[in-house]
């Protein structure tokens, strides 16, 4: 995957504890969600509400809060899914079980850890994998409660 700036230059960044490139270091801890996606640029913003909304179309009563300076959604007492920013890209996070792994053949185009999908606003996520690979995980937690 080719590494490009995402930010437009003439806006601010407070960043969270992932910071968004040297150019937009952070400034102070953020408290909501609602905090940490104000602080972004707005294509950047935009980009992560869609997410966020695709997200929360699958199972609206999930808890959002933050982990680790990152918005997370929370399932059953777990952490399910979530998303942030970092220097080159945007990330789709799904930080446990084996989502990613058995879904590899969808993620083909995007590059992909054990626990996290990046890309960027020029190439978001579509919203029916998003809501795939929630489920997905959503599932998971339902087969492993604890």
């Amino acid at each position: 995957m080719h590494s490009q700036k995402v930010v437009n230059q003439n806006e601010s960044f407070t960043g969270s504890a992932h910071s968004f490139c040297e150019d937009y270091p952070v400034k102070t801890p953020l408290k909501t969600i609602e905090d940490y996606l104000s602080s972004l640029p707005v294509p950047i913003r935009e980009t992560l509400q869609a997410l966020r909304a695709t997200i929360k179309s699958v199972v609206p009563e999930m808890e959002e809060r933050l982990s680790s300076g990152a918005p997370f959604f929370w399932y059953r007492g777990r952490r399910a899914v979530g998303f942030g920013v970092a220097k080159t890209h945007l990330s789709f996070y799904i930080m446990h079980g084996d989502v990613l792994k058995t879904h590899s053949k969808d993620l083909a185009d995007y590059d992909t850890s054990r626990t996290v999908i990046r890309f960027t606003q020029e190439k978001p996520l579509p919203t029916e994998l998003v809501q795939k690979l929630v489920r997905a995980r959503l599932e998971e937690i339902e087969l492993r409660p604890t």
